[in-house]
């Protein structure tokens, strides 16, 4: 089905916040600078949906942590390339009480792009989030809205809403706040659909304006084929939680 609008758009810096789905007893925090219209009044808030997509959302352990979100229901996660860098192992944090060994199906460093898997017998209750689809949605244009979402600590949850400046096959341009809190997470359009990955370069000089860049939905998809063709047989070890 249709994964739905959003509404009431409450959005912010991606600073923190608290909680996630039903399931694991967390809720995503909103910001309090919020100042975005009301939509549709069957469309759900923004933060209706970060907690229905928080099962999919996780913490990534590589060389540096960072997010991750399930894409697809075999368990491919996507997040960012320069998390891994260097890194022998890598490990999902699914919930509070699981981590589990990831296996690095593609790896995209010009695009700041990768693709793991994770076994899905350790995630039954994950929510796979809905990737764009052309005959559903239609990916975001100058000055349409967008919501990126972060799972940093697997604790709290962020997200922050912005603008679209620019846009384009290969990236996505906003002025919505990412940082190292959301950084490999979902960009989502105001239908609730991935459009694009967080991916947080730190500015090259001091005082920099906000300006924030995702790689764009087309290129995740054509990665996400690749990674489905190469993911191994062998079984995923799981790995005790930090307490």
């Amino acid at each position: 089905g249709r994964a739905g609008g959003l509404r009431d758009g409450r959005g912010g810096d991606a600073g923190g916040g608290g909680g996630g789905n039903k399931a694991r007893g967390r809720k995503c925090g909103v910001a309090r600078d919020s100042a975005a219209k009301a939509l549709a009044k069957e469309w759900r808030t923004e933060k209706e949906l970060c907690d229905e997509y928080w099962s999919g959302l996780f913490t990534v352990y590589g060389s540096q942590r960072g997010t991750g979100f399930l894409a697809d229901s075999s368990g491919l996660v996507l997040t960012n390339a320069h998390l891994l860098d260097g890194a022998d192992e890598v490990r999902v944090m699914t919930d509070s009480n699981t981590k589990v060994y990831a296996r690095k199906l593609v790896v995209d460093p010009a695009h700041d792009l990768a693709v793991l898997a994770i076994p899905m017998r350790r995630c039954a209750k994950c929510t796979a989030l809905p990737m764009f689809d052309s005959t559903k949605s239609a990916m975001p244009t100058a000055g349409d809205r967008v919501l990126a979402l972060g799972s940093p600590f697997n604790k709290a949850g962020v997200l922050s809403t912005g603008i679209v400046s620019n846009a384009d096959q290969q990236s996505i341009t906003s002025e919505v706040s990412l940082g190292y809190l959301n950084t490999g997470g979902p960009l989502l359009n105001t239908d609730g659909y991935v459009v694009g990955l967080n991916a947080y370069r730190p500015p090259a000089t001091a005082g920099a304006g906000r300006i924030s860049s995702s790689v764009a939905a087309p290129v995740l998809m054509s990665a996400l084929p690749r990674a489905e063709a190469s993911v191994p047989a062998a079984p995923f070890e799981p790995v005790p939680a930090p307490r």
